[in-house]
């Protein structure tokens, strides 16, 4: 009877471990499945949130070309075209004249397009002397001017004799 009783113990031991190591094995299968599920789970969140700041953006940008339509009419109505730009030369001398400045030149520089070259600029630089306060008032002649213009650099010095030089460079803006 001890040996049947010893059998009944090790079958009833050995019938546990093995359905426990059974148990153990499953879950590290199963583990390793809800584990790559999780992660497709994730990645699919992730493309679907990707997808919707898409979605957004998209609108968005629909909208803001919308907008922009409006400002290229805008543009296309008060910029000068390419070839008017040349008349700027002669209003910039026309100004300095009027505010009283002497030895004044102007020059073009380099010219750029933007983009699908539908409005580019060209550099200038202007040179001028007189009185400070001319010097002042050509500046916001010329930023009254009908030209959009954007001064990228200006200095004003002072000579020995009292008066001022005044040398200004900037970009004019024209449609092509």
């Amino acid at each position: 009877m001890d040996n049947n009783f010893r059998k009944k113990i090790i079958l009833t031991i050995g019938f546990g471990v093995a359905i426990v190591l059974f148990l153990i094995i499953l879950l590290f299968f199963f583990g390793r499945e809800i584990a790559s599920l999780s992660k497709n789970i994730v990645e699919s969140r992730q493309q679907i949130e990707k997808q919707n700041r898409d979605t957004t953006l998209f609108f968005e940008l629909r909208q803001n070309f919308e907008t922009a339509k409006g400002y290229e009419k805008f543009l296309n109505q008060v910029l000068p075209q390419r070839e008017e730009i040349f008349l700027f030369k002669e209003e910039v001398n026309k100004i300095s004249v009027a505010n009283n400045l002497e030895h004044s030149s102007f020059n073009f520089g380099s010219e750029s397009l933007g983009p699908e070259d539908l409005f580019g600029k060209v550099k200038f630089v202007v040179y001028a002397e007189g009185e400070y306060q001319n010097i002042l008032s050509f500046l916001k002649d010329l930023e009254k001017s009908r030209y959009f213009i954007n001064l990228s650099n200006f200095d004003i010095i002072r000579r020995e004799d009292g008066r001022f030089q005044g040398y200004f460079n900037g970009y004019v803006f024209f449609r092509s």
